[in-house]
């Protein structure tokens, strides 16, 4: 086949490929892959040639409603680290359609190192932006001892109390790690952790968050004895209000299902559970490697595929409780910012795939209500 023709139709093949993979099909937004295709091109043919063949694995996206692409988003869970500015969050903000953040603030020593004064400092400098938490992802409560004392309530409690935070947490008690993966991360630890909840600091943070109206945000996964242990904690502490993480955490949707049902001041995030794409990561994307090593097969689901489809048990969940569901970007490593944008998007292809009212709660109201207004100094 002569020169000419061997471009002409790997041209061919390039622009018929990228339009399937990247939005030349019916609603999938468009990337960068035709140009990277057509550099390739200019220098070789054979490697534009390879350029293809490697991207036949791509599917479509899910397409993007026009209500969708536009909606304004609360960005429910999200984490602070100590090498961030207001200034470069709201630029990430901004390009993504974000109008809102929650700001938890991860004082571990590897690649957080951020306190609560650094969240409440943004929040009040950019109060219609930023919502400060109490955090508390701190070394010392990796420890259990440390939740059967009182240190951390002795700070907690008149910050929570100043008016001047909207909420406490991420408190870790059922958590698969992936330090291994992330150089940035203490690599001595591998980022399991398994504590009880039923503790006498959980006690007391149940109780400061009834006295104090601050939601109670808690990362436990939903394994049998856990969600039993939650279920008891819920009934002890029914004034509380509660964020489940990661969609209860990870739970099936008939029992995400009986639990709001049950307990009406808890809501779940889903925060993490998108998949962003075209490289998906994050515990719960099973593609990866951290989600093939640590994938039990007893209680997690998916609420989105690779490829952007809801999971249909997940979207009939969503439709049934339009008013208990919150997103969050759970970016948890300074590097991983850089993806922001491709979170928020994977969430835009989830939201798309339901009514648009419960497509605006789940996107924004929902964190709105729980929030309340910016708190203006």
């Amino acid at each position: 086949m002569a020169t000419g023709r061997r471009i002409q139709l790997t041209r061919q093949i390039g622009e018929h490929l990228v339009a399937a993979e990247l939005g030349g099909g019916k609603g999938c937004p468009p990337l960068n892959s035709m140009k990277v295709f057509l550099r390739l091109l200019e220098r070789s043919v054979f490697a534009a040639v390879i350029f293809v063949a490697t991207s036949l694995t791509t599917v479509c996206a899910e397409p993007i409603s026009d209500y969708v692409r536009t909606l304004p988003l609360f960005d429910a869970h999200n984490h602070l680290q100590y090498d961030e500015s207001a200034e470069m969050l709201i630029k990430w903000m901004d390009e993504a359609g974000v109008r809102r953040m929650a700001l938890v603030p991860r004082h571990y020593t590897d690649d957080g190192k951020a306190t609560d004064e650094m969240a409440l400092a943004f929040a009040q400098r950019f109060p219609d932006r930023f919502v400060a938490f109490i955090g508390g992802q701190r070394n010392d409560l990796w420890r259990l001892d440390a939740w059967f004392r009182d240190f951390f309530l002795l700070e907690a409690e008149p910050k929570a109390m100043s008016g001047k935070f909207q909420g406490l947490g991420e408190f870790i008690i059922l958590h698969y790690g992936y330090n291994k993966y992330v150089s940035t991360t203490n690599q001595d630890n591998s980022g399991d952790q398994r504590l009880p909840l039923n503790t006498r600091l959980m006690n007391r943070l149940f109780e400061l968050g009834q006295k104090s109206g601050l939601p109670l945000l808690i990362h436990a996964e939903a394994e049998p004895d856990m969600s039993q242990q939650m279920r008891r904690m819920l009934q002890e502490w029914p004034k509380t209000k509660v964020i489940w993480a990661h969609n209860c955490g990870r739970a099936p949707a008939s029992q995400v299902a009986e639990f709001l049902k049950t307990f009406p001041r808890l809501t779940c995030d889903l925060a993490g559970m998108a998949v962003p794409m075209p490289k998906p990561f994050g515990w719960g994307t099973f593609g990866t490697r951290a989600g093939n090593a640590y994938r039990p097969n007893s209680h997690v689901t998916r609420i989105q595929d690779n490829d952007g489809t809801i999971n249909p048990s997940m979207r009939d969940l969503f439709e049934q409780f339009p008013d208990r569901f919150m997103i969050g970007t759970d970016i948890a490593h300074p590097f991983a910012y850089s993806r922001y944008n491709d979170v928020i998007i994977a969430f835009r292809r989830l939201l798309s795939q339901l009514s648009p009212e419960t497509a605006r709660k789940i996107g924004n109201d929902n964190a709105e209500k729980l929030f309340g207004p910016a708190k203006v100094p």
